[in-house]
This record gives C-alpha cells, sequence and structure tokens, in this order.
C-alpha cells in the first residue's frame, strides 16, 4: 500500500479522461478529486484550499486551461501543476510552463509517463525550482520563461519523430491475404 502523497486536483471536461486520470493518479498514491471545468476547481480549492497536484485540461469549454493556470498558480503556490492537451503545441507547452505550470503532457498517456512527469515535478517542488517567473527580468522588461526542462523536449521531438514517420510510410493499404499450407486464405 503507497502513502498518501495527498490530495490531487484533476480539471477535465471528458468524463473518460477525468475516470482514468484518477485510476491513475489513485495508483501512485494521490487521493484525485475530478471535477469538469474551471468553475467547479476554484470552488474545490476554495473548499480545500490545499492541493499536492492538479492535473489541468488545455481546452475546454468556457475558461480553458491556460486560464484557469493563471488564477490557480497564485491560490496553490506549492501544488504541482501538470497541463494536459491532445494537443502536441511546443507553443501552448512554452506559455504553460511560463504561466507556472511544472510540466506538460499529451492524450494519450500512459500511467508510466504520467506517474514519471508528477514525481519529476514533485522532486522539482522539492529541491526549491521555480521554473517560472512573474515578474519581469531586469534586462528585457518582459516575464522570464526559466529552463525549459529536457522532458518537455524529449516529448516534442518524439511527437515530431512519430509524425514524420507517419508521413514516411505508404498510406496503410488493406492487408495482403497469405495462403496457408492447408489452402485457405486468411
Amino acid at each position: 500500500m503507497t502513502t498518501s502523497k495527498g490530495p490531487a486536483l484533476i480539471v477535465d471536461d471528458e468524463e473518460s479522461i477525468r475516470y482514468a486520470l484518477k485510476r491513475d493518479l489513485e495508483q501512485i498514491g494521490f487521493e484525485p478529486l475530478a471535477v469538469s471545468n474551471a468553475q467547479e476547481a476554484l470552488q474545490a480549492v476554495e473548499r480545500q484550499k490545499s492541493f499536492s497536484l492538479a492535473v489541468l485540461d488545455v481546452r475546454m469549454p468556457g475558461m480553458n486551461g491556460l486560464e484557469l493556470l493563471r488564477i490557480l498558480r497564485p491560490m496553490l503556490p506549492d501544488a504541482c501543476i501538470i497541463m494536459l492537451s491532445a494537443v502536441v503545441d511546443s507553443e501552448i507547452a512554452a506559455q504553460s510552463i511560463r504561466i507556472g505550470a511544472d510540466n506538460y503532457l499529451t492524450k494519450p498517456w500512459s500511467p508510466e509517463e504520467l506517474s514519471r512527469r508528477v514525481q519529476m515535478a514533485l522532486e522539482r517542488r522539492r529541491e526549491g525550482v521555480r521554473r517560472y517567473s512573474s515578474e519581469p527580468t531586469p534586462d528585457t522588461g518582459k516575464a522570464g520563461l526559466g529552463a525549459v526542462t529536457s522532458d518537455l523536449i524529449r516529448q516534442q521531438v518524439t511527437a515530431f519523430e512519430r509524425a514524420a514517420r507517419q508521413l514516411d510510410s505508404p498510406a496503410q493499404s488493406r492487408p495482403r491475404r497469405r495462403w496457408w499450407p492447408w489452402r485457405r486464405k486468411s
């Protein structure tokens, strides 16, 4: 039995995603609370005041995940926040990290990948590493992006390699029929 790592907030408009995330986070020791939109998430934070982890969907009806992240980051300064998206978009990933997300994960994910990203975010929080800054940097006057982590870069490279392989492979045709030794086609 795993020790509790604390409460986790899941915000996604798709019920199947909330169910899968809840199951995966329970397996790694969190006590997840799943809600379907940003308003419910804000109400949950007002009630509970403390979450160890928040997983936010980027694209939701109404208030999207990035807008919710802007509101939640000051409310949950010690929580690890992971953005979840079905779209591999480096601009959105960079923007979410700039705003205050600790990591970025694409759908579909594996339980191992989710566990690894959560663990990495928790370790960075324990070490006091802040990868974002809302304060302007003195030389540029713009908010600093902070250190973009190697796992985010690796994730983008993997996605682009996957897309390139799909472009290189010819369109999938119907499988060829094979003749078996007993003369029947499969």
